[in-house]
């Protein structure tokens, strides 16, 4: 298994606005969620900035993409897509421990918000991540250096 990022550019928007949609279809369902696809679209194209996405790669074809910000003190993980067939393989795990190690050395802390009802999050409180706060839609969890 051949497991790599890339930088993200144009061409990568209608594979990453796919993933998006049906991803957080699914999560709003889960959740109870009113789906709004017009909504989510425009949140996704208010969102999406290629300089901070990298597209996952396995094995040459594109199954993902993460998108980081990077600041002075901590690196948020603004938003981060599996596509579901390649789910449940370690590629998340694989991904987010790189991501805490790129943190570590850089003494930063990270950052993410996770949508309620998303199973990602039992995912990111295996790797160490912690509960900061909520709303009514998100669980933000950071996790320290």
């Amino acid at each position: 298994m051949r497991l790599s990022l890339r930088p993200a550019t144009g061409d990568d928007v209608p594979f990453a606005r796919a993933l998006y949609l049906d991803n957080m279809r699914e999560v709003s369902q889960r959740a109870g969620f009113v789906w709004d696809e017009a909504r989510q679209s425009a949140d996704f194209d208010a969102r999406f900035l290629a300089s901070e996405v990298n597209m996952i790669v396995l094995d040459g074809t594109d199954i993902g993409w993460m998108q980081i910000a990077e600041r002075e003190a901590e690196l948020f993980l603004k938003q981060f897509f599996v596509h579901p067939t390649h789910q449940r393989r370690g590629i998340g795990t694989r991904l987010l421990r790189e991501l805490i190690e790129r943190a570590r050395r850089s003494q930063k802390v990270v950052t993410l918000g996770v949508v309620k009802g998303n199973p990602a999050r039992s995912l990111y409180a295996r790797q160490g991540f912690h509960v900061t706060g909520e709303d009514a839609y998100k669980v933000y969890m950071a996790i320290e250096p």
